[in-house]
Order: structure tokens, then sequence, then C-alpha cells
């Protein structure tokens, strides 16, 4: 068994071989220099150091915080549009107002709704 050194790892990251962010996520409590227990992710049996901790920056997340809630309001939309039209279509075809003619849609190709 080699140690191996791997770049700083963020939450939503990995390490190539090793596993996910997530998977480690015990990691990101630790301290600099503490040594995790012996932990089991997927097929590999790991042991690692927290070597260097990089201190989440206030101005880097100010600078980002904008784009970042607009991409959280964006994806908020699109559930809650996508729920929309879900249920507008479900309750379309169960008063009979809405009849999906298969044959025809195929002209079509997949439009990316749920309509089946």
């Amino acid at each position: 068994m080699k140690p191996k050194t791997s770049e700083l790892l963020a939450r939503s990251g990995s390490i190539p071989g090793v596993g996910s962010g997530k998977q480690l996520a015990e990691a990101f409590q630790m301290k600099q220099g503490d040594v995790a227990p012996v932990k089991n992710v997927g097929a590999n049996w790991l042991i690692y150091r927290v070597s260097e901790k990089a201190e989440p920056n206030p101005a880097e997340f100010e600078s980002q915080k904008k784009a970042l809630t607009d991409a959280v309001l964006q994806d908020k939309r699109s559930l809650a549009f996508q729920s929309f039209r879900t249920a507008l279509d479900d309750r379309l075809k169960k008063e009979g107002k809405l009849k999906i003619m298969q044959d025809k849609m195929k002209n079509f190709g997949d439009l990316g709704g749920p309509l089946s």
C-alpha cells in the first residue's frame, strides 16, 4: 500500500479512484492533521489524513452570492413549472379535455415533456 496525496477536495468534488466529497463528508469536520478511522468506500478501504484545509472565503462567497441565488431560484421556477404542467396534464386527461395521439407525436420527436 502506497500513500497518495490528492488536491484539495470540495464537498461537491471527488478524488479519482477513491470517492466523492459526499462519501468523505466527515473529512470536512476534521481539523488539519487529523487522521480518519478506516473507512469502506465502495470497493476501497482507506485511511486518510487531512493534510491541508482551506477555510471558506467570505469575500469569494459574496462575489458568487448573486449567481448562486439566481441559479437556485431558476431551479425552483423550473421545478414549479414542471409540477404545474404535470398536474395540468393529469387533470385535463381525467376530465377528457386532453387526448394524446401517440401516432401523431412520433412526427415531433422527443419534446421533453411528461406527455405519454
